[in-house]
């Protein structure tokens, strides 16, 4: 079975289940399914009519439940994602925008956190 077959029947049993219809935030993991040479697999929704919009969204919402399951590396299926789009460029430039805006974590203002004694 190949690669897209099989990514495409743990989305039809995920929709089956009622547990993913490809919306846009949606997402659903799957720990040790062992597709096509992949310990995990992520699938995430980009909604009804995808644009670059949608896939920056579908960049948080995979950044998001990655570091949700603790996983600390992992590979995009780029030709899944970039398929219906004529200028790819812009397509994985939105998505990698997503996942970089995630991480983005501004801490200037913060105060730092006294230890519990109150010394400095």
């Amino acid at each position: 079975m190949d690669q897209q077959t099989e990514l495409q029947k743990l989305a039809d049993n995920a929709a089956a289940e009622a547990s993913f219809s490809g919306g846009a935030k949606e997402s659903v993991f799957y720990r040790d399914c062992n597709v096509t040479g992949y310990k995990n697999v992520l699938l995430v929704g980009l909604g009804e009519g995808p644009g670059t919009e949608s896939l920056r969204v579908a960049g948080a919402v995979a950044f998001g439940a990655l570091k949700n399951h603790k996983i600390a590396s992992a590979g995009i299926a780029g030709d899944f994602l970039l398929k219906n789009f004529k200028d790819t460029a812009a397509a994985l430039q939105a998505f990698v925008e997503g996942l970089e805006l995630s991480d983005y974590d501004f801490t200037d203002f913060k105060s730092k956190k006294q230890p519990a004694d109150g010394k400095k």
